[in-house]
């Protein structure tokens, strides 16, 4: 099994809005337009290309107990967060990784959840809201005192958000019904609760003659804050990237695949499975890009390219492989490539910057990249343990290790 890494970086930019944006037929104003051809990707670069050092924070809980499977790794000015379900768990750490405190209120009583569908994290880290259906559920951070419940609308998406009065939903194709009408819209825009817009939208049957349905994309992270706590989101179907403010969706990135790009229009309008079809037979075709970063250092993204119609007999191939993009504003230096490997230390083998399917991770902190290691996913199949010079003894049953990258300062 080889060695992967999950990460999700955030992104920075301020446009100007044009009201039009759906699919590939949006006016891209003033979005910048990068032209990418995906077989021009390396096999691999040297992470020693972009960063300095690398420094590993070994997150320790209460009496070293195991943790549930971890799910979002969220790194702040003062602590470090990690969500985990089975059980639904937030966990506290200071930034040396010790344990501070966890929120394990799971039930139906008052101030209780049953599962965690979205956690904020207020800005000065003194309150932390969990969203439960249509609960939004504020607590006191690290004392967990349940403060109030606010009432919201229940939307089901992957991926959830929240800014100022708004929270935002990214249901990638799940379907919604709003105002009556049933719609499987990119984005849907929450105020207490009523639903004040939906973005993208469109209509499409998603379960096929026996009512199954697929929700396995090639991920499930749309949204990201920057530092400035600005939102972006990576919408379905879509080459273009859009920083979101209130109620609407500015391009400022488009990628241009050329003869390798999909028809997004088209083939976001099929039924799912004629969709799922579609990739199972597609040979030499870009999909699905997703902005990483996008601030004054540095411009990320990954996309997946499939090659052969061989792949759809593997699960994790159906889409093809993760590419990166990477640019570094200060030099200028461009990165096209599958993966970056760790010359830096001995663990792990790669040190990605692509988001995961599963996993996500925030943000850029203090001018240096955040990556998380699973170690569930760096061993292999014959492996429940393994030595390292970096970081020790890992082992299967090991929480997640925080990675700190120090970008170099020629970058």
């Amino acid at each position: 099994m080889k060695t992967k890494i999950y990460t999700l970086f955030a992104m920075l930019l301020t446009v100007a809005f044009f009201s039009s944006c759906q699919g590939d037929n949006q006016n891209l104003g003033t979005a910048e337009i990068i032209e990418l051809n995906p077989t021009e990707a390396v096999d691999y670069i040297n992470l020693s290309e972009i960063v300095d050092s690398v420094e590993y924070i070994r997150l320790k809980n209460e009496n070293n107990e195991p943790m549930g499977s971890a799910i979002k790794v969220e790194v702040r000015d003062k602590y470090i967060y990690l969500t985990t379900i089975g059980p639904n768990v937030l966990f506290v750490f200071d930034k040396k990784g010790e344990f501070v405190a966890k929120l394990d209120r799971e039930g139906r009583g008052p101030g209780e959840y049953l599962y965690i569908e979205g956690e904020f994290i207020d800005n000065d880290e003194k309150t932390v809201k969990v969203m439960c259906g249509d609960n939004v559920i504020v607590y006191e951070n690290i004392t967990f005192k349940h403060i109030r419940t606010d009432k919201v609308t229940e939307v089901a998406s992957n991926d959830k958000a929240h800014a100022g009065d708004f929270y935002y939903h990214a249901p990638q194709q799940i379907p919604n019904v709003v105002n009556g009408k049933s719609t499987n819209a990119g984005l849907i825009i929450t105020k207490n609760e009523e639903v004040v817009k939906t973005l993208f939208d469109k209509n499409i049957k998603t379960a096929d003659e026996n009512n199954h349905t697929h929700w396995d994309w090639p991920y499930i992270a749309s949204l990201a804050h920057n530092n400035k706590n600005e939102l972006f989101a990576s919408i379905m179907y879509d080459n273009s990237f859009y920083l979101i403010k209130d109620t609407t969706a500015t391009p400022v990135l488009n990628v241009d695949f050329g003869d390798y790009g999909i028809d997004n229009e088209r083939i976001g309008q099929m039924p799912l499975y004629d969709q799922l079809s579609y990739f199972n037979d597609a040979t030499n075709v870009a999909s699905f890009p997703m902005l990483i970063m996008f601030n004054d250092d540095m411009t990320a993204f990954s996309y997946n390219f499939k090659t052969n119609s061989s792949n759809a007999n593997d699960e994790t191939k159906q889409f093809g492989d993760v590419h990166q993009y990477l640019k570094l504003k200060k030099s200028g230096k461009t990165f096209h490539t599958k993966r970056f490997k760790n010359d830096i230390t001995d663990f792990p083998e790669y040190l990605g910057v692509a988001p995961s399917k599963y996993f996500m991770c925030t943000p850029l902190v203090d001018g240096k990249l955040v990556n998380v290691i699973v170690p569930e996913l760096c061993l292999g199949d014959d492996q429940t343990e393994i030595m390292t010079q970096a970081v020790g003894k890992v082992t299967l049953e090991d929480a997640p290790i925080v990675v700190i990258m120090k970008l170099k300062q020629s970058s």
